[in-house]
């Protein structure tokens, strides 16, 4: 494993203007889908996360929506009610569905699935403190849980059979879409998973401490280790992994790294313009695919593994 080389200015972004949102909608979860398409769930009460104007409470007939960005406009592609959901994650299945999760649970069943015409097919258990939410191309639904949620399940009645704990205490696993389950990430020790890709039928994280790059499928899970701080961002083009975001200072840092045998080479370490100061800043900061994407005010900025190559 390589030290990280000096820093020096990122290749340009790729950049969208993004369009208003609906009047009198508020932008609540951002996500780019497995198609590489930037989607919003909206509810029509200001959520806030910190927000002075924020709700404090929801009320019993808010609403909530998620729309796709296509043809310069936002297009609605799933309305549902707003329920409980103050904290909403969402991803799309390949045939088209939607599941829709309220990354706090208190045990509940915290994640249902839409069907094509709109109607919640089944609700299931996905577990409190849910920090990543993304579906592989067979509909197994990868998530990563923070810190609450790893050491917090604990106390609910979420247990599965043949696990001594529940699922989120390993970090990262995958379900089914009746959530049952089909693999944990119990290679590793994961107090936060800070990033998580899934791309075709493998998923690939970065979890607390030591950070290292990670990947399961079929099965098996592998592990590299590196000398990352903190990112929150991970895109893939095997054996190339770029790694974005940091600690402090390193919030905007992008590290590309070669996956070499045991080893995860660093190639080079950039600086990514983000026009802001701080990651608090940034509603949306995540990888998909081979593509690093960030929203930041009106603007959707892309940057690619294969941006960094030359």
């Amino acid at each position: 494993m390589a030290r990280k080389t000096p820093v020096t200015d990122a290749p340009p972004a790729r950049e969208t203007d993004l369009p208003a949102l609906p009047a009198g909608w508020f932008a609540a979860t951002y996500k780019v889908l497995a198609t590489g398409e930037l989607a919003v769930a909206l509810a029509d009460v200001d959520l806030g996360y910190g927000s002075a104007e924020a709700s404090l409470s929801i009320p019993r007939n808010a609403q909530a929506k998620i729309c796709v960005l296509g043809e310069g406009q936002w297009l609605e592609a799933l309305s549902f009610p707003l329920g409980q959901l103050r904290y909403p994650e969402f991803d799309q299945l390949p045939d088209g569905r939607w599941l829709v999760a309220n990354a706090r649970s208190r045990g509940e069943q915290n994640a249902s699935i839409f069907g094509l015409d709109g109607f919640e097919e089944r609700r299931i258990v996905l577990g409190d403190g849910i920090a990543h939410i993304q579906i592989d191309r067979r509909s197994n639904i990868c998530v990563g849980w923070f810190n609450e949620g790893v050491f917090g399940n604990a106390n609910a009645a979420w247990r599965v059979e043949d696990l001594q704990w529940p699922p989120s205490s390993y970090g990262v696993a995958a379900f089914d879409e009746h959530g049952a389950v089909l693999q944990v990430a119990d290679g590793h020790v994961v107090s936060d998973c800070y990033a998580l890709n899934v791309w075709g039928d493998e998923a690939w994280f970065c979890p607390y401490t030591d950070f290292p790059i990670c990947r399961f499928r079929n099965g098996s899970d592998q592990a590299w280790a590196t000398e990352l701080r903190g990112p929150v961002a991970v895109a893939v083009r095997f054996p190339l992994v770029l790694a974005a975001g940091g600690y402090g200072e390193d919030f905007n840092e992008a590290v590309l790294l070669m996956i070499d045998g045991e080893e995860a080479n660093v190639l080079g370490t950039w600086s990514l313009p983000f026009g802001v100061n701080d990651r608090k800043s940034l509603r949306y900061f995540d990888g998909r695919n081979d593509t690093i994407s960030v929203v930041t005010g009106d603007r959707w900025l892309q940057w690619s593994v294969e941006d960094f190559l030359s």
